[in-house]
Parts: C-alpha cells; sequence; structure tokens
C-alpha cells in the first residue's frame, strides 16, 4: 500500500512515480488517498498510467476536489475506488 499525504501536484510527481514504481507489478497496488488535502491533474495523470500496468485500488474517500476532477475528465469510473482496506484487498 502506497499513502499519499497532504498534497500532490507536480513538485511531488517523482516521489509518488518512485513510490509506486517500488512495489512489483505482479502485486496489487492499494493506493490511500484518504489523507490527500488536493491534488491536481498530475496525481491524475500518475493513477491513469499506474491502472494501465496493474492492479490498482484507490483507498477512499477521495477529497472532493479530486473527486470533481476525475467526473468532469470522465475517468471516476475508470478506477476501483474502494470503502475500506478489506475491500481494497479482495479478489
Amino acid at each position: 500500500m502506497v499513502a499519499v499525504i497532504g498534497e500532490m501536484d507536480v513538485e511531488y510527481e517523482p516521489d509518488i512515480e518512485l513510490a509506486l514504481e517500488a512495489t512489483p507489478l505482479t502485486l496489487r497496488l492499494v493506493l490511500d488517498l484518504t489523507r490527500l488535502e488536493f491534488a491536481d491533474s498530475t496525481l491524475l495523470n500518475v493513477l491513469i498510467r499506474a491502472h494501465r500496468r496493474r492492479d490498482l485500488r484507490i483507498l477512499g474517500p477521495m477529497p472532493a476536489q479530486l473527486r470533481e476532477l476525475m467526473r468532469v475528465t470522465g475517468t471516476l469510473g475508470y478506477f476501483h475506488v474502494c470503502d475500506s482496506l478489506e475491500e481494497a484487498c479482495a479478489p
């Protein structure tokens, strides 16, 4: 599991990419966004790239601002957003 805490914008993109790449591609990645306060399209792009490469689950709730960004861009349904860690880890 990788947790994103605080704000996520272009300044932190290399950090999150490094954290995501440290997880083997054969394992499911659970991305914990429950303590995310702000994210721009940079995180959305990271999520799309990660989803294309691996089994990705997002642990929410996500900030309303990120959920709205996903809704507006039509990508909200693209991701498996889970309400609990148990749900995110279920087969």
